[in-house]
């Protein structure tokens, strides 16, 4: 059975891949690094705002900012190990629901065909 990952093919369809074929050096490097950052904002939104909104600084002072620092990074490690059991876990499920997800869409692709000729269309 083959085995997907997220780092193993680069697919030409994908927009934020398919920027790296065109460059390499430096300018990959910071094509690299702005993603990354990217991602980084994003996933800061993601826990600060939406998952747990707690341990933020209130004032400015350096060990105000510290302590959110560290709350942000102990909820980025716990989300981390969240997402990479839930991914894990359910990899091989979706390989195995593959046949289902076909033949759901073969079933409908026949009701489309049925309610086109027999619906005058």
């Amino acid at each position: 059975m083959p085995v997907e990952t997220h780092t193993g093919t680069n697919e030409f369809g994908m927009i934020e891949e398919a920027r790296s074929f065109e460059h390499s050096g430096p300018y990959l490097a910071l094509l690299k690094w702005g993603s990354a950052c990217k991602q980084l904002i994003l996933y800061t939104i993601l826990i600060d705002v939406f998952l747990a909104p707690w341990g933020l600084a209130s004032t400015t002072q350096a060990h105000s900012v510290g302590l959110a620092v560290l709350a942000l990074l102990g909820k980025a490690v716990l989300l981390g190990c969240v997402v990479a059991v839930v991914d894990n876990t359910f990899a091989k499920l979706r390989l195995f629901k593959i046949t289902e997800f076909v033949s759901a869409a073969f079933l409908f692709a026949v009701l489309a065909v049925f309610t086109l000729y027999l619906g005058g269309g």
